[in-house]
């Protein structure tokens, strides 16, 4: 076996299947095939890239009720740094503490369990309060973290003043890829990203039911 350890995207995958495929891979693709990655490489280079973007929108429908909105934050990951943006930082990144439109209700854009029960129900434990933050708190606009140094990416540098230039540099790398790739968030006003349907869990019956009762 081997260890390849270059930047690669989830857009790499389609033009990986169409070259397999000896199929002829469209110019509007933004991805490379990783077939070359595979093939006798060195394994740490794709086409000279030194950095991969990628970002979040909506998983599910979990900020309150009755709100399809998503938590959009974008990214950009250097070979020792990841920097995030995160666009609408007054939102919460794992949904609401209560009220979601998803009936999950409590950080619904978490999955329920035992580990997620402990941190909610002890939030005010100083023994959890640490790590109920990390999981499901709101998150400063920017970050920034030293993936060398902290791999674990729990120590936001992002203001830091030896670290200014680093964020400079990196959010104008990140923005300029994002205007060169037509990435909505780019463009002035609100984004259709925020008002998507939602077909599944009933979400359209409870904001319908939700609406009826403050007609009331």
């Amino acid at each position: 076996g081997s260890t390849v350890k270059a930047f690669v995207s989830m857009t790499d995958l389609a033009p990986t299947f169409l070259t397999a495929a000896g199929v002829e891979v469209p110019d509007v693709m933004t991805g490379r095939s990783l077939l070359g990655l595979t093939e006798g490489s060195n394994g740490t280079d794709l086409d000279g890239r030194d950095f991969v973007v990628f970002g979040r929108e909506r998983h599910t429908p979990a900020q309150a009720l009755p709100s399809l909105e998503g938590y959009p934050a974008r990214a950009i990951r250097t070979d020792r740094w990841l920097l995030i943006v995160n666009l609408e930082p007054e939102r919460w990144p794992a949904g609401v503490p209560s009220g979601a439109t998803h009936p999950m209700d409590v950080h619904a854009d978490c999955d329920n369990g035992p580990t997620k029960r402990l941190l909610v129900q002890g939030r005010e434990d100083p023994r959890f309060a640490k790590f109920y933050a990390l999981c499901f708190a709101k998150r400063p606009r920017v970050e920034l973290y030293d993936c060398a140094a902290d791999p674990d990416q729990v120590r936001n540098l992002a203001l830091a003043e030896e670290h200014a230039k680093t964020v400079t540099r990196l959010r104008s790398r990140l923005d300029a890829y994002l205007r060169e790739t037509g990435d909505p968030r780019m463009k002035a006003g609100s984004c259709d990203f925020d008002s998507y349907p939602y077909r599944a869990g009933k979400i359209d019956e409870r904001i319908e039911t939700w609406r009826e009762r403050r007609k009331k």
